[in-house]
């Protein structure tokens, strides 16, 4: 691995999100490069690490790094009383609590073991704390402790961008010069979304369709707005009515079967029944999403994605004999065994303490309120299924490349209605 070109492109990507060559209280420790800079209102530091022969040769770094920090904040804390020292926002004594980030680079992966003892590192003190990760640039995965403080999107990627093997993809693709439409269209064909990450662009979707079968729908919508708003913010809240659910594309086993509109089996993901039903699957997307985007990437997150939303339709209209259902918790289903597999194909990086809260507004809104659980169990065998296609990024093969396009023509041939919907209902 060539460092230098390695920490530029880090620095580059870096500095776009406020993040500036700044060693401050460790100018003296001679590392390679220290990035300093407010990141959600706490001051940061980016400390990446050059590979070394084992967790030891970091954990000296780690202890002289946090030796410091502590030295600073205790000069900071007697400042005023040795003639009013100004702290890091010009006040006398105003001293901010500081976060250090040491990144620890493993170019060829990382072990369990060593991922474990690198995370035992952190520590904290009095007005600063000291976060270790393990940077995988074999996987091209962040392994982040729990609870760590959190750094712009970008700049995660880039700790694990190796420009020795691919173009350094810098602060912002999608205006780099000399690159049009079809370019981008070309790049998001890659599975290269760039600064568009896919769990964003999905809540829109849905937030907005939300807002759209509302707006449009017969029983009052945009009509009600304009003679009686109160009848329709009642409406966004209890949301749309079953006719507009219907109307705008909701999974039906009579239309599905018996009228061939095979299209619901993807439009009912993106329908909802109510402003709480929208609430909490939105939820567990953001915090399903992001994860699984994290390890899979964009490209391969939004096709697990749709494939667990199709699949979530299509277990709901073939085992049941009447069922009217909406709702994405089908395809967030799906998300979620796609990390039960990168947790089973990784051996780890599945922070579930993270993960704990969506997983249970899913669960919670499928056992107590009157929802199709088949289409739950669905989306999570496909989600899983999709993710074995896709694999995780060390995983990445001709063949499986190749049974991703098998399942994703499959999955729009049944959409389109060239293959049939098999139904074999069990309720």
């Amino acid at each position: 691995m060539n460092l230098d070109r390695y920490l530029s492109n880090l620095a580059a990507v870096a500095e776009a999100h406020g993040l500036v060559p700044d060693p401050g209280p460790l100018a003296d420790l001679d590392l390679p490069l220290v990035l300093s800079g407010e990141v959600q209102g706490r001051q940061v530091r980016l400390v990446p690490l050059p590979p070394a022969p084992g967790p030891e040769a970091w954990a000296a770094v780690a202890a002289a790094v946090a030796e410091r920090l502590a030295q600073a904040a205790l000069t900071a804390a007697d400042g005023p009383a040795a003639g009013g020292a100004t702290g890091a926002d010009g006040a006398p004594g105003d001293h901010r609590a500081e976060t250090v980030v040491l990144a620890c680079l493993f170019p060829d992966g990382a072990t369990p073991e060593e991922t474990t003892a690198v995370r035992q590192l952190s520590r904290s003190g009095p007005g600063w704390e000291l976060v270790v990760w393990a940077v995988d640039l074999d996987l091209e995965l962040v392994d982040r402790p729990p609870g760590s403080p959190p750094l712009p999107e970008p700049v995660l990627r880039a700790l694990t961008s190796l420009p020795d093997r691919k173009e350094p993809r810098g602060p912002d693709p999608m205006f780099r010069a000399g690159r049009g439409p079809l370019a981008l269209l070309r790049q998001w064909a890659r599975g290269d979304f760039g600064p568009v990450p896919v769990t964003r662009l999905l809540l829109a979707t849905n937030v907005a369709l939300y807002l759209w079968t509302v707006l449009r729908d017969p029983a009052g919508g945009i009509w009600g707005l304009l003679g009686d708003p109160g009848t329709w913010l009642g409406g966004l809240l209890h949301g749309p009515s079953a006719a507009a659910l219907v109307q705008w594309g909701a999974n039906s086993t009579q239309r599905v079967l018996a009228a061939g509109e095979q299209w619901r089996l993807l439009t009912a993901a993106f329908l909802h029944a109510g402003l709480w039903h929208l609430a909490l699957n939105m939820y567990a997307l953001w915090g399903l999403g992001r994860h699984a985007e994290l390890i899979y990437g964009s490209g391969p997150t939004a096709f697990i994605y749709f494939l667990a939303a199709v699949g979530g339709s299509l277990a709901s209209v073939a085992l049941r004999s009447r069922v009217i259902s909406v709702g994405a918790s089908g395809a967030i289903f799906g998300l979620l065994g796609a990390l039960f597999y990168a947790q089973r194909a990784l051996g780890r990086r599945v922070d579930w303490r993270d993960l704990a809260g969506p997983i249970g507004a899913s669960l919670l809104w499928g056992l107590l309120i009157n929802v199709d659980n088949l289409g739950h169990f669905g989306g999570l065998a496909a989600g899983a299924l999709a993710a074995w296609a896709v694999g995780t990024p060390g995983q990445r093969r001709p063949w499986r490349r190749a049974v991703t396009w098998t399942l994703g023509l499959l999955a729009a041939l049944l959409v389109a209605g060239v293959l049939p919907v098999p139904w074999v209902p069990l309720f």
